[in-house]
């Protein structure tokens, strides 16, 4: 299965755990081996800015849209959370800073339509955000560097999510973005049994880090 997610902050990434681990408790973490794997899940920082790769989707793609946002606000900076699972064609990017968002795009063959607001981002005239290149593109308009990350680095690895992880998922915010994409999932999803037949699992590009 081709998946990938990625949270980043432009604070310390001792600040960006903290502000996670008030919410759910503390991460189990372990020094990184020197190679981070496509399901592996890790923190860590490059030029000042804090790196959460997130292998099990826990917060790219699960975590609540206002989780993310009232982080921008605690954190007083810029937040960015995307991740993508190609088989079932799910692709979300948020960006928001101090508390507003700039843009945000979830989408999957399992809705008619995508949840998107915000204007979109000079990246997306080339390189959309429902594939895996439109959201790596999409990181550098926020100026995180991913690729150096990834090549130069600190990264530990938290084998274990928070005991209370799940309480990322259900986070509201002042900006009622949870609710509205709730919303909107109950107007245009597809029922599964439907949805099993239309689009039956894909396999499209993916981005192996290291």
């Amino acid at each position: 299965m081709s998946s990938g997610g990625l949270v980043v902050a432009k604070v310390p990434s001792a600040q960006l755990k903290q502000a996670l681990e008030a919410r759910a408790g503390a991460f189990a973490i372990y020094p990184s081996p020197g190679r981070i794997r496509a399901d592996d899940s890790c923190i860590g920082e490059h030029c000042g800015s804090a790196y959460l790769f997130d292998g099990d989707q826990a917060l790219a793609l699960g975590g609540s849209p206002d989780l993310l946002t009232n982080l921008s606000s605690e954190l007083n900076t810029t937040v960015v959370a995307c991740g993508y699972e190609t088989v079932s064609g799910t692709y979300r990017f948020l960006a928001a800073e101090r508390g507003k968002l700039l843009r945000y795009l979830s989408t999957s063959t399992s809705r008619r339509k995508p949840f998107t607001m915000g204007s979109p981002l000079p990246s997306e005239a080339r390189r959309p955000l429902d594939t895996v290149g439109g959201i790596l593109a999409a990181l550098t308009c926020f100026g995180f560097d991913f690729e150096g990350w990834l090549e130069s680095g600190s990264e530990v690895l938290f084998f274990n999510y928070p005991e209370e992880y799940r309480k990322w998922r259900s986070e509201e915010g002042p900006l009622g973005l949870k609710q509205a994409e709730d919303a909107h999932l109950k107007e245009h999803g597809i029922p599964f049994e439907q949805w099993k037949q239309e689009f039956p699992p894909r396999v499209v590009e993916r981005y192996r880090p290291k």
